[in-house]
């Protein structure tokens, strides 16, 4: 299953976004908790308050009309008469108000009723103020209107809302500020980690340069696991090396024997007669001394990270000293090498020998899968920062789902092939670019050929050993 990593998202933004969202949803219960729970309970008080005072004017109106207009008065001048109402009504016809003119009321919303009485919001007449009315029936009859207006209550309630939404605003921020100073915090040590790993896979070390006590208890024992997975790791492959370079060295002691006593006997005349067994052993033995001798050297190569000063590079140079090198041997081939020479200058900082190294065996590799009557073409050009060496050929191209293996160690193209090389030409070449600081293309079409085109810096670069 293929991934697209370009469309993950960090995990950084995944807490922040929960712990944002847990923060909005605890801030909106609570938001509506404060508003709601004081605004209903007050209310309810407000009707049952009214609904008690409907009590006491009945009581007033059933001692006498008097009592009812001195006990209206008496709450007028204490309520004041903007904000309390009251009207009496005797088979629905008003006998008694609190307000001089005819009072029109404009019902908003019901709020609760019950056997003998209703309470709603409403305005009256053109006051913009709202008020909470309770109509009661009595026995008889009769029947009372009572409001409170609800101006300062609902003012109170205006300023709250607005309380609630600034001190919801300064949590946002507090908590957000917050949330990215203690989230960075928690997955600093995975980063940590995660930069250490990409060292790792960069540089090719397998030591762990990284301070990790401090990390919590979890991300400690992966980190220390982790460093006792790459020391076991480095003495394996160490190992490894070893063992190849001592089997290479114990093969290639013998051989270079028989290689010297095999020689000897061609000299001698009455050995004439058996010359060519003697050749073909020597070829053999030649063959198998190239290999040997590649695979030190690739070790060598790859193992190798001691740094150097730089060389100041004329890759025209070395260009056509390559060139010369192996333009019989394509030639043999019955292969059309050229170069294009514009004699321009193209300097770099580098080793001279790696340089050397890639040149020859990107040709090499070139010249071993183009077919006769191919052609392979030499380039150099150049822009303000870089270099840029090319070689093209007309061969056996890559397909495309191997282009990715083409520089790993022992790979060929054609495995049945019977050719010299043993897949470590270019596993050689991608290392040296890659200690030279230096990148190398790839661009092929199978059956019809390749392009190789390393990409040099002109400015001065930390170089490695070769």
């Amino acid at each position: 299953m293929k991934i697209n990593f370009e469309k993950r998202i960090s995990l950084y933004y995944q807490l922040i976004f929960i712990f944002l969202s847990i923060f909005f949803i605890f801030s909106i219960f609570i938001s509506v908790a404060s508003y709601y729970f004081p605004y209903i309970t007050i209310f309810d008080k407000i009707s049952e308050d009214l609904l008690t005072e409907t009590n006491e004017f009945k009581n007033a109106y059933s001692d006498s009309e008097k009592t009812f207009e001195k006990f209206l008065k008496f709450e007028l001048e204490g309520e004041g008469e903007k904000n309390l109402f009251v009207e009496l009504f005797k088979d629905n016809i008003k006998i008694l108000s609190s307000t001089k003119n005819n009072t029109i009321i404009n019902k908003l919303k019901n709020y609760n009723s019950g056997d003998d009485f209703e309470v709603f919001y409403a305005t009256l007449n053109k006051n913009p103020d709202k008020f909470m009315i309770i109509k009661r029936n009595f026995k008889d009859g009769v029947s009372i209107l009572i409001g409170e207006n609800l101006k300062e209550t609902l003012n109170i309630f205006y300023i709250l809302k607005y309380i609630i939404i600034f001190i919801n605003l300064i949590s946002f921020f507090t908590v957000t500020i917050t949330i990215l100073i203690i989230t960075k915090k928690i997955l600093n040590p995975i980063k940590e980690l995660s930069d250490f790993t990409k060292t790792i896979s960069e540089k090719k070390e397998l030591i762990m340069h990284m301070d990790y006590t401090t990390f919590p208890l979890e991300l400690y024992n992966l980190a220390d696991n982790f460093k006792k997975m790459l020391n076991r790791i480095h003495i394996l492959i160490n190992e490894a090396e070893e063992l190849s370079d001592n089997i290479a060295h114990d093969i290639k002691t013998p051989l270079t024997n028989i290689k010297m006593i095999t020689e000897n006997l061609l000299s001698e005349k009455q050995l004439l007669s058996h010359n060519k067994n003697f050749i073909l052993i020597l070829k053999n033995l030649n063959r198998t001394t190239y290999i040997i001798n590649t695979i030190l050297s690739a070790s060598k190569i790859i193992s190798d990270t001691t740094k150097i000063d730089n060389d100041k590079i004329n890759l025209l140079e070395l260009s056509k000293d390559a060139f010369e090198l192996f333009y019989e041997i394509a030639e043999s081939k019955n292969i059309k090498l050229s170069m294009r020479n514009d004699n321009d200058k193209y300097f770099i900082k580098g080793n001279l020998k790696a340089v050397q190294r890639i040149i020859s065996n990107i040709i090499d590799n070139s010249i071993k899968y183009t077919n006769s009557g191919g052609s392979i073409s030499i380039n150099l050009s150049k822009n303000k920062n870089y270099v840029f060496f090319s070689v093209k050929d007309s061969g056996i191209g890559i397909p495309e789902n191997e282009i990715a293996n083409i520089f790993n160690k022992f790979y060929k193209i054609d495995k049945s092939r019977q050719s010299e090389g043993i897949g470590l030409g270019l596993s050689i070449v991608k290392s040296l670019v890659e200690k030279l600081n230096a990148e190398i293309f790839i661009t092929s079409t199978f059956g019809t050929g390749s392009e190789f085109i390393v990409k040099f810096k002109q400015s001065e670069v930390s170089i490695t050993k070769i």
